[in-house]
């Protein structure tokens, strides 16, 4: 069973990303990953927020296993 949620974590986030070969999702670039040295040079004007993992089952649909990542819209200026 947590193989199912993985794979539906890997669609959504390559989604977001830069795609995923596993799965054969496009990306659309919209988040990047970072390293550590890069979040520490974040400047501190910057407000960084947090991703929410939400899942959910919906047998209507061609996947039924949805896994969507959301973000701190309170954070969000």
């Amino acid at each position: 069973m947590s193989a199912t949620w993985k794979t539906g974590f890997r669609k959504e986030f390559g989604r977001m990303a830069q795609g995923d070969d596993k799965t054969g999702t496009k990306g659309t670039n919209c988040i990047f990953v970072m390293t550590h040295d890069e979040i520490a040079q974040i400047p501190e004007d910057r407000v960084v927020t947090y991703a929410r993992i939400v899942v959910d089952f919906g047998p209507q649909k061609e996947d039924p296993n949805q896994v969507r990542i959301t973000t701190g819209g309170n954070l969000i200026q």
